[in-house]
């Protein structure tokens, strides 16, 4: 499966991940929610070029039962957490690519050495990045908004259409 291109935005939980396996994010945008993204009970993930910024806890965290999920080439831009801006309960995740040695970027993270990953699975970025990876922008404009906008234009053409017809 793939997902891409997304906001997740002003929700309780940005996304929640449950029970997904072999999946590819990438290209989202998981904004201003409590928590950012939450793997439960997911394996063997790729999750890259995505952005969680500003969300009131962890911008991503990974239950004990998730486990060999990659997450590279990420955002973490102001997120809340205890000491890290992420937490990872599970077992042999990976926090940077393997073929290129790298990581993701923090804006906390202090310029030099790992960046340490809260939580029981003992992971850290091992190759945190210095500048932001690209990132397709957020998209932009409110379908519902449009929607109510298109709405009474056909209601004015049908009144139109009806008093052609008298």
């Amino acid at each position: 499966m793939f997902v891409s291109h997304n906001n997740f935005i002003y929700a309780d939980t940005g996304l929640i991940l449950f029970e997904v396996d072999n999946t590819t994010l990438t290209h989202n945008h998981v904004i201003n929610n409590n928590f950012g993204v939450y793997f439960q009970r997911s394996e063997s993930n790729d999750y890259h070029n995505n952005s969680m910024q500003t969300n009131g806890d962890y911008g991503l965290a990974l239950d004990g039962d998730s486990h060999y999920n990659t997450i590279h080439h990420n955002a973490f831009l102001d997120n809340g957490g205890a000491a890290s801006q992420a937490k990872d309960d599970g077992n042999e995740n990976i926090w940077y690519e393997v073929q290129t040695s790298e990581g993701n970027y923090w804006n906390d993270w202090g310029g030099t050495g790992i960046y340490e990953i809260d939580g029981l699975g003992g992971n850290d970025d091992l190759y945190p990045l210095n500048i932001i990876p690209v990132i397709s922008e957020i998209i932009k404009g409110n379908t519902t908004l449009q929607l109510l906008l298109v709405i009474p234009s056909l209601s004015v053409i049908f009144v139109l259409f009806q008093r052609k017809k008298k």
